[in-house]
């Protein structure tokens, strides 16, 4: 997922960063702006997934023999007991 998201958003940043440019100052994008589309492009696909992967490996790390709980359960516990910003721990 956090591929196809990156490619994504970076093929329509790009498509809208190319046009502005185009539009506002009648030149294409420069190698440095390409780049920043790239990052702002990564920057969205690990906003969105991170959250996920948090809760994939508290599953994976559950113990054994642990009740078996559904993501939806993990993530109701997990924001009711450390907040909604467990769920971008490891993003910084």
């Amino acid at each position: 997922p956090f591929y196809v998201i990156g490619m994504v958003a970076y093929e329509q940043f790009k498509k809208a960063a190319v046009e502005y440019s185009r539009e506002k100052r009648g030149r294409d994008l420069e190698a440095w702006e390409t780049i920043a589309v790239g990052a702002l492009s990564g920057a969205v696909a690990a906003a969105l997934t991170t959250p996920f992967d948090v809760l994939k490996t508290r599953l994976m790390t559950s113990a054994v023999g642990a009740k078996s709980v559904t993501i939806g359960q993990l993530a109701a516990q997990l924001v009711r007991e450390e907040g909604p910003g467990a769920l971008f721990k490891g993003a910084l």
